[in-house]
C-alpha cells in the first residue's frame, strides 16, 4: 500500500499481525470496497493509545443496515523488557471497545457485533435450554473481559455450520400423515409490498429461539438492508412461504459464486412445531443444487436445539462455536 493510503490500514495491519500477508492484503482491499461505496463518513473506524509503555489498538467497520462489526483488537507491550500488567492491558482495550462504539453511534449506528471463538467442548448443544440466558465463563479471556466491562453484552453462543455434499442429500420423512401435511408454495418476496414483507419478517420473531435478545434492538429494515446489502444486485433468494393463499413463513439465502448462506428461516408461532421446516429446507437444497451452488453454511443459537436437529438431519456439520456480542444505546439507556 502507498504512503498516502488511510490510516487505518496501518492499525488494521498491526491488530492482524501475525496472520499470513496475503491473508490481511485481502482483508484491507475489503475494507477499501467498503470505504469506496458506503454511504458512512467513515466507514472504517480505528481507535489507539499508548499508556505505561503499552499499546492498544482497534478497529470498526460501518456495513449497511445501522451495523457495526469489531475486527481485531490487540494490546502489547511496548517494550519486550516490560513487565506484564493484565490490569493496564483490560484499562487500554476498555478504552479502546467504548472509543469504537462512541463513534459507531456518533454515525447512526444501530448496533454494534463482535465475535470471540468458544471451546466446543464447553457447548453441550443438547442439554442447551430454550429459556437459558446467554453467558461468558468466568475464566475467560482479556477481551472477553473487556466487552463485558466496555458494556457490550454477551448476546447468544452461536454454532456455525456447513453443507459441502449437496449433491447427495436425501428428503427428511416427514412426521406427519400426508393428509395433513398443508400445501406450501414459494413465492418471490416481492409478491407482497414492503410493509406487507417487513410484517412477515417481524411476526416470524415473535416468540422466536434463535437470538431472542435482539427483537426490539435493531429495525426490521435495517436487518433486511443488512441482508440485500451482501447479494449481487436485488434479491432473487428470498422467498415468502405460502399457504391457502396466506404468508406463514420466509426463506432467505445469500447466494455468492458456488456458496450461499442461509440467511433466516422463520415461521410465524401457528405454524411452528408441524414438521414444515423440512419442506423449506428441501426447497433451499434444490434451489443451491440447480443454481450450482456447492457448499452452503448457515449460524444458529446453540439454545435453538430443534433447529440443530433439523440442519444435522440434512447433513449440516457444525465447524465452529463463537460467542456473539452486541452493542446497542438502547440496551444502556437507564441502565
Amino acid at each position: 500500500m502507498e504512503a498516502r493510503d488511510p490510516e487505518w490500514i496501518h492499525w488494521v495491519r498491526w491488530c492482524n499481525e501475525g496472520l499470513p500477508d496475503e491473508s490481511i492484503d485481502q482483508l484491507i482491499l475489503v475494507l477499501l470496497d467498503l470505504q469506496e461505496q458506503s454511504r458512512y463518513r467513515h466507514p472504517v473506524l480505528v481507535a489507539h493509545h499508548v499508556e505505561s509503555n503499552h499499546q492498544a489498538a482497534g478497529y470498526l467497520s460501518l456495513y449497511p443496515g445501522s451495523l457495526g462489526v469489531i475486527g481485531n483488537l490487540r494490546v502489547q507491550a511496548v517494550q519486550q523488557q516490560t513487565p506484564v500488567d493484565h490490569d493496564l492491558e483490560l484499562t487500554l482495550l476498555v478504552q479502546i471497545i467504548k472509543s469504537l462504539c462512541t463513534q459507531a453511534v456518533d454515525q447512526g449506528i444501530e448496533i454494534v457485533q463482535a465475535i470471540s471463538s468458544v471451546d466446543p467442548d464447553a457447548i453441550e448443544i443438547q442439554k442447551a435450554s430454550a429459556n437459558s440466558l446467554p453467558s461468558v465463563d468466568s475464566d475467560t479471556c482479556i477481551q472477553d473481559r473487556a466487552f463485558l466491562a466496555a458494556r457490550v453484552m454477551p448476546l447468544a453462543k452461536l454454532v456455525q455450520m456447513e453443507h459441502t455434499t449437496l449433491d447427495s442429500w436425501q428428503s427428511v420423512p416427514s412426521r406427519m400423515k400426508e393428509s395433513d401435511d398443508p400445501v406450501l408454495s414459494f413465492a418471490d418476496h416481492t409478491c407482497l409490498s414492503t410493509d406487507q414483507w417487513q410484517s412477515l419478517i417481524e411476526t416470524t420473531y415473535v416468540e422466536t429461539r434463535d437470538v431472542p435478545e435482539l427483537n426490539g434492538i435493531r429495525s426490521i429494515a435495517s436487518t433486511l438492508e443488512g441482508y440485500a446489502s451482501i447479494l449481487d444486485g436485488s434479491p432473487r433468494s428470498w422467498w415468502a412461504v405460502m399457504h391457502a393463499g396466506q404468508p406463514m413463513g420466509c426463506l432467505l439465502l445469500s447466494p455468492c459464486g458456488t456458496n450461499c448462506e442461509l440467511t433466516y428461516l422463520g415461521f410465524v408461532p401457528e405454524y411452528r412445531g408441524r414438521g414444515l421446516s423440512r419442506r423449506i429446507m428441501e426447497h433451499a437444497l434444490a434451489w443451491c443444487r440447480t443454481s450450482g451452488i456447492e457448499e452452503m453454511t448457515l449460524a444458529v443459537d446453540t439454545r435453538n436445539v430443534p433447529a440443530i436437529r433439523l440442519y444435522q438431519a440434512y447433513g449440516f456439520i457444525p465447524t465452529r462455536f463463537v460467542q456473539a456480542w452486541i452493542y446497542s444505546p438502547r440496551l444502556t439507556e437507564g441502565s
